[in-house]
């Protein structure tokens, strides 16, 4: 959430121009050309992108560790267990393309 927020207003400071991000310290002026810095917004976008997979490949690997561990010890004994593992792929999926896909609407 700190972080959205931390973009959101390095966002809106590219957007109105500033040539560096740096803090912007009590009763210092600077100077902006009021059009887009897209130079900055480049920067900006690339390393949300790198922020975005980076955590998006943890929650993935957490995601499937937390499902097998505590999927394995429950179908060991059972005889359909390919199934039950086909509808954990399947429901990952889903999730996965939901989540996408809200990003759009």
């Amino acid at each position: 959430m700190q972080a959205s927020m931390t973009f959101s207003r390095m966002i809106s400071v590219a957007m109105g121009g500033a040539t560096n991000l740096s803090p912007i310290l009590a009763g210092e002026v600077r100077e902006a050309s009021g059009s887009p810095n897209w130079d900055i917004m480049r920067a900006l976008y690339e390393t949300l992108k790198s922020l975005n997979l980076g955590v998006a490949f943890v929650g993935i690997f957490l995601f499937a560790s937390l499902g097998y561990f505590s999927l394995e010890p429950l179908l060991s004994d059972y005889s359909d267990a390919r199934l039950v593992w086909l509808a954990f792929a399947v429901f990952a999926a889903g999730q996965f393309f939901a989540q996408v896909l809200n990003r759009f609407a």
